[in-house]
């Protein structure tokens, strides 16, 4: 693991989160839909 190059290991992580942030965004837009869904049925 010592031998990957810094650069590497930088643009890695930062992929890692910025796929963990839009994971979190999709989930907070789906929760509101899914909260408009609800209130229209009820």
């Amino acid at each position: 693991m010592n031998n990957v190059p810094w650069g590497k290991r930088v643009i890695i992580s930062l992929v890692v989160t910025l796929t963990l942030v839009l994971t979190i965004i999709m989930f907070d837009k789906f929760g509101e839909a899914l909260n408009k869904s609800y209130q229209m049925l009820g």
